[in-house]
C-alpha cells in the first residue's frame, strides 16, 4: 500500500539524509541525532521509546474488526460499520503518524531495509495462531515499485515474521498493472484494487491466511487480497500491518 509522503520535498529529504549518513554513520533516521552505540538499528533510544508510546499496546475497548481503540460499549468503529470486508480481522501495531509514519517513509521511499527488524519486533506480538493451519501471505506490490525500491516491503516483512514465528510464508498474491492507489479518491481505490489483485492456486492451502502489509489506509488493498484468497479456497483471512490510518 502506497501512502503520501506529505509536503516534504523528496529531493531535499534525500540530500539531508545523505549528508547525515556521510557525517554521522550512526545517526538516527528519524531525528538525525548521533548514536554512539546503536541498539535499535538506525533508530535512537528516544525515538524508539516514542514509537512504543505511539503503538496501540493492550487496550480494554477496541473495534471488533480492525482493533483500533474505542470508547466503552461501542463495539465496531464507524469505518467498519460502513464497509463490508472480506477479511475477518485486522490488527495494526501503530497509528500512521509521528515516529511510526517517519519510520515507514524511510523504509518505503528511502529503501531503509535495515528498519524491517524493528517493524517485525512490533508486529510479531499481533500474530497468535497455530502454525499447522495458518500461513503468512505478503500483500503484493507493483513491479515498478519493486524495481524502484529494490524490494517488496510486504514480502520482506512477511518473510522476517515467518522466520521469527516459525510460520510458513506463501507468496500467493499477484498485482496486475493499475493506477497508483495514492492518486485515487476513496471509491476509486476500492474498484481499482479489486480489478488488480489475483491469487495463484497452490496444491496445499492454509485454513487461515494472514495477509501482511505495511500500512492500512482505506482497506482497499487488504479487502482485494482477502477476496482473491477466498476465490482460490482459503477459508479465513486476517490482516496484520505495521501501521494504520485513522
Amino acid at each position: 500500500m502506497e501512502v503520501s509522503t506529505g509536503n516534504e520535498s523528496p529531493h531535499s529529504h534525500r540530500a539531508y539524509r545523505g549528508v547525515i549518513d556521510l557525517l554521522a554513520p550512526h545517526a538516527c533516521v528519524v531525528c538525525g541525532s548521533h548514536m554512539c552505540s546503536p541498539t535499535r538499528g538506525p533508530l535512537c533510544g528516544d525515538c524508539f521509546e516514542r514509537l512504543l508510546a505511539e503503538s496501540h499496546g493492550p487496550v480494554t475497548y477496541q473495534c471488533q474488526t480492525c482493533s483500533i481503540p474505542l470508547p466503552p460499549r461501542v463495539g465496531v468503529c464507524e469505518r467498519c460499520r460502513r464497509e463490508t470486508y472480506a477479511f475477518s480481522r485486522l490488527t495494526a501495531a501503530c497509528p500512521y503518524r509521528g515516529v511510526a509514519a517517519r519510520v515507514l517513509r524511510e523504509v518505503k521511499f528511502h529503501s531503509r531495509r535495515s528498519l524491517i527488524p524493528l517493524l517485525v519486533e512490533l508486529v510479531s506480538p499481533l500474530v497468535h495462531h497455530d502454525s499447522t493451519s495458518v500461513a503468512l501471505v505478503p500483500a503484493p506490490s507493483r513491479r515498478s515499485t519493486i524495481r524502484r525500491r529494490g524490494f517488496s516491503v510486504g514480502r520482506e516483512l512477511a518473510t522476517a515474521l515467518g522466520r521469527k514465528l516459525h510460520l510458513d510464508v506463501l507468496d500467493l498474491l499477484r498485482q496486475r498493472s493499475h493506477a497508483e492507489q495514492k492518486k485515487l479518491a476513496y471509491e476509486g481505490r476500492w474498484s481499482n484494487m479489486l480489478r488488480s489483485v489475483r491469487a495463484v492456486r497452490a496444491r496445499h492451502l492454509p485454513q487461515t491466511a494472514i495477509v501482511v502489509d505495511d500500512v492500512f489506509t482505506t482497506g482497499a488493498t487488504a479487502n482485494a487480497c482477502a477476496v482473491a484468497l477466498k476465490e482460490i479456497g482459503v477459508q479465513f483471512v486476517e490482516v496484520v500491518t505495521f501501521a494504520m490510518e485513522y
